[in-house]
């Protein structure tokens, strides 16, 4: 598999002053591919689909959102260079798409089309979906990495790429992570901001340009948000102040210049500001009066003001609403105004991630219609069939069974691994799965465009 490690990068970095939301993504921009949580719980994905990051069974690209297979109860996504992840209620953390670095956690390099949960990972509250490697916060506020680790971005001290969840050194309480190209940060519930990893540019905030393979503090306090670019962080503090440092060879540091900053400098004219996202090379920031800004590189018109050229200093985006959320991806850039509700893309469109049903660049936010309704989101495989299990509990023998009649069903593991197969099943089949394991398995089956799956464990 090509390494696709050096094309760009994606983080979205939602966060409100409020602690309980300021972990939650509600919506997330990779560098082709975009996902949105409906309220319902079920994830929505569109855009790009090479590898199969958008979840849904296929390699296909769609224009229009489209169902993640399998996944319900959804409270925060992430979105990579070609991976996706997201995270449930119940604190499990799934992920699907482009594998060949180990970013999607799950104990192998293989990669998977459909969501597979990383085992051995703690309960989450958070996540952040970097380049090619990816963050996760566990219910005691420890932080766990994997993925891509060629300048020490996971923060376990090594250069060693993980392919499962190895826990960062040295951090506790943090409520928020970001993660960049080969950059991390992350926010700790007592205001301090730290970063790791590759620093060529100062995106540590550490006033030089040494990496770190470990987490070290940033000199800047308060810090309630942050968001992580291709060479650049910026975080929101306590008085809704906006602080950028790093890369700024398009003026993604919103300073008003063109200089890379290795301290934190302040952005320029903006206040208020309750969230904060960066792309590739531009940064977005949500206002308490509604309003949207953007500065930093605007070639595919990611800024949504109008026009293709860059700005230095925070511009207005030209929206008709008042957003809850904001993200961004490698050249685009969204806005919505509740879980599942109104959303608005704009900026590169090449692969349909805008989601409005076209490859039509747009300078200005352009709605996303009937992002969760039933007709706009029928995925290439389907969602039409219930997929029934019944365990006998004094035996390993298990009943599948279905209302429709089933072409195929799929045993495997929680990595995605297949395990058994069945074919021409009817409406169900009995089978011992005495040589299982113990541990969690899915089982999937399809007829035609239909697919169904389910979740059982062995004891």
């Amino acid at each position: 598999m090509l390494h696709r490690h050096l094309l760009g990068f994606v983080i979205t970095g939602l966060a409100a002053l409020n602690s309980a939301s300021a972990s939650a993504q509600l919506i997330a921009g990779g560098a082709s591919h975009s996902l949105a949580i409906c309220a319902d719980g079920a994830v929505r994905a569109w855009g790009e689909n090479d590898i199969g990051q958008l979840g849904n069974g296929s390699t296909q690209d769609t224009f229009e959102p489209g169902v993640v297979a399998g996944l319900q109860n959804a409270i925060s996504v992430g979105a990579g260079l070609h991976y996706s992840l997201a995270l449930l209620n119940d604190g499990t953390v799934w992920s699907w798409g482009l594998n060949d670095l180990g970013q999607l956690g799950i104990g192998s390099f293989t990669e998977q089309s459909v969501p597979a949960q990383i085992v051995g990972l703690p309960n989450c509250t958070a996540i952040a979906a970097g380049v090619n490697h990816a963050l996760a916060i566990d219910l005691n506020g420890q932080v766990w990495a994997w993925g891509w680790n060629s300048v020490g971005q996971l923060g376990d001290g090594t250069n060693s790429t993980h392919s499962a969840p190895v826990q960062v050194i040295g951090l506790t309480n943090v409520t928020q992570v970001a993660a960049g190209l080969m950059h991390s940060l992350a926010v700790k519930d007592d205001g301090t901001l730290w970063s790791w990893g590759w620093n060529g540019s100062g995106q540590l905030g550490t006033g030089n340009t040494e990496l770190s393979h470990i987490p070290i503090q940033v000199s800047i306090t308060d810090v309630v948000a942050t968001a992580a670019g291709f060479g650049h962080s910026i975080a929101v503090k306590t008085d809704g102040s906006l602080w950028a440092f790093g890369d700024n060879t398009d003026g993604q540091l919103g300073d008003g210049s063109n200089v890379l900053s290795a301290s934190p400098v302040q952005c320029s004219g903006l206040d208020g500001i309750i969230s904060c996202a960066s792309g590739n090379r531009h940064s977005l920031a949500l206002k308490t009066d509604g309003t949207v800004w953007a500065w930093g590189k605007n070639m595919d018109g990611q800024l949504g003001n109008s026009t293709s050229s860059d700005s230095p200093i925070p511009v207005e985006v030209l929206l008709s609403v008042d957003p809850g959320h904001i993200a961004a991806g490698f050249s685009h850039s969204m806005a919505s105004v509740g879980q599942g509700d109104e959303l608005w893309t704009w900026g590169l469109n090449s692969s349909g991630q805008l989601g409005n049903g076209s490859e039509t660049t747009s300078t200005v936010p352009v709605n996303v219609e009937a992002v969760c309704t039933t007709d706009a989101v029928q995925a290439p495989i389907g969602i039409a069939m219930r997929l029934n299990v019944f365990p006998d509990p004094a035996t390993d023998i298990v009943t599948f069974s279905t209302a429709r009649m089933v072409d195929l069903l799929t045993i495997h593991d929680a990595t995605g691994n297949i395990i058994l197969n069945y074919m021409d099943i009817g409406n169900g089949i009995t089978v011992d799965l005495g040589m299982l394991s113990s541990g969690v398995y899915f089982a999937t089956c399809s007829m035609g465009t239909s697919m169904a799956r389910s979740r059982f464990v062995m004891l």
